[in-house]
């Protein structure tokens, strides 16, 4: 039997992002009033200038809108982070065959191995805001114990249950 789903989980903008996007903003400004200050005799370059200096603030405000996307194929998810609607970059795949625990973060049964992180060598987060809840999975790899966060959909999570039951744990 053959499994596929996708789901695309828009990313959660942090007190960071929001800064980010803050600074570039005033330092648009501020390099297009000193590129304006210093190109006052040559007007035509000086806006050709101040142009790309706020389509570059475009670009780096437009890089901090995210999206990931996750496609359970068989027994293998990927992972892939979508920039500004147009950059895709692969980000991880796993193996759910080979995973050791996968359970809901708020699962009051498997509480300790989600606070038990002291083991876990890397931790990614790939859930975003969604209405479904976010879930973990640990699993080992030749960089040691890693750990993803992610929003499966109701689909993906029977699916997952299919591929490997003693190790996924579905509310």
């Amino acid at each position: 039997m053959d499994i596929f789903c996708e789901y695309i989980v828009k990313h959660k903008k942090t007190a960071v992002d929001f800064l980010i996007i803050a600074g570039i903003e005033i330092a648009a400004v501020i390099l297009s009033l000193i590129v304006l200050l210093f190109y006052n005799y040559t007007f035509g370059l000086g806006l050709l200038i101040v142009a790309a200096v706020w389509y570059g603030a475009y670009i780096g405000i437009r890089s901090r809108f995210v999206e990931y996307e996750y496609a359970l194929t068989n027994n293998e998810l990927d992972v892939d982070k979508i920039m500004a609607k147009k950059r895709r970059k692969h980000m991880l795949t796993v193996d759910f065959k080979h995973i050791d625990i996968c359970a809901a973060v708020n699962d009051p049964t498997y509480v300790y191995e989600f606070n038990n992180s002291q083991s876990i060598a890397k931790t990614y987060d790939f859930s975003g805001a969604s209405e479904y809840e976010v879930y973990f999975a640990d699993f080992s790899d030749s960089e040691g114990k890693i750990r993803i966060l992610f929003n499966p959909t109701d689909k993906m999570k029977d699916s997952l249950r299919l591929i490997n039951p003693r190790a996924v744990h579905i509310l």
